[in-house]
């Protein structure tokens, strides 16, 4: 079994729009980042935490939900 590690993902976080990383096991064999459904994500700057989704008719599109972002204030911190 491979275990988890993180990767950087292509997509942008949904609040502050800095880089994001991806906690999976998909194996990294292409040019792109790969990850499952429902890997965790979180930003490398501000304290939103997500989850990809993948889907499309191919399985093929992945993108980002909004994990924690209705939890942030408008400087990324979690108000509590």
């Amino acid at each position: 079994m491979i275990e988890k590690t993180w990767i950087n993902w292509n997509g942008d976080c949904p609040n502050c729009g800095d880089s994001v990383r991806v906690l999976t096991d998909a194996v990294q064999d292409y040019p792109y980042p790969v990850a499952y459904d429902s890997d965790k994500a979180e930003c490398v700057s501000c304290k939103w935490k997500g989850n990809i989704v993948v889907g499309g008719d191919d399985d093929a599109t992945a993108w980002l939900d909004e994990g924690n972002i209705d939890e942030l204030d408008d400087m990324g911190n979690d108000p509590l």
